[in-house]
């Protein structure tokens, strides 16, 4: 259809990378770099540090997933209706202090449930990053968009892998582990750049 011509050349037209999605890369790629210090470390403190068995580990792990599965939705409904930028950013705080939290010795009950609240957060933080992306990228070319965003994301979890191993070379493993959290928080300053969003009228 004639329709369709002027439709493609507006496409044509529309950048592949606007402010917003560059934005939103950075914030992602942030996150990773904390996730790739995380399970450099993670680990190693738990097990080394605190005498934890591989059991105690894995049952850590499954207290994230439960928080996601408990506080996930709600909280993604939360940030639906409230604004998804603010509740990412907040998303942000409870997967920093985990690492927090295991350097300063907190007893497991603790440790349970700051997982159990990373866990939550990071679902929220995941569909708020996706709702956001998917605003932010062009129409026509939003399938492009995410493919390159989540390739170049993904150098996070290198940058925060070697990052994490370095710091815990020079100092400690608690210090690696602690390093891990900083590129967290990055990634909620980085998101405070978008413009607010406009909650959901229901």
């Amino acid at each position: 259809p004639a329709s369709a011509v002027p439709a493609a050349a507006a496409g044509r037209a529309e950048r592949l990378f606007t402010r917003d999605v560059i934005i939103l890369l950075f914030a992602q790629l942030f996150l990773l770099a904390g996730y790739g210090g995380f399970i450099t470390t993670y680990a190693p403190f738990a097990t080394v540090e605190l005498g934890w068995s591989t059991l105690d580990v894995g049952i850590v792990f499954s207290f994230f997933g439960a928080g996601s599965i408990l506080l996930g939705p709600w909280l993604s409904h939360l940030a639906d209706r409230t604004g998804r930028r603010r509740i990412a950013a907040l998303a942000t705080l409870p997967v920093a202090a985990f690492g927090a939290v295991l350097v300063a010795g907190v007893p497991k009950i603790g440790v349970y449930a700051i997982s159990i609240l990373a866990g939550g957060a990071l679902t929220a933080f995941t569909g708020s990053w996706f709702a956001l992306l998917s605003a932010a990228s062009p129409n026509v070319r939003r399938g492009r968009t995410f493919g390159l965003v989540s390739a170049g994301s993904n150098l996070g979890q290198v940058i925060g892998a070697m990052g994490a191993s370095a710091v815990w070379q020079g100092s400690t493993i608690g210090g690696g582990l602690l390093s891990a959290s900083a590129p967290v928080l990055l990634c909620g300053l980085t998101l405070l750049l978008l413009p607010r969003d406009q909650p959901a009228s229901t």
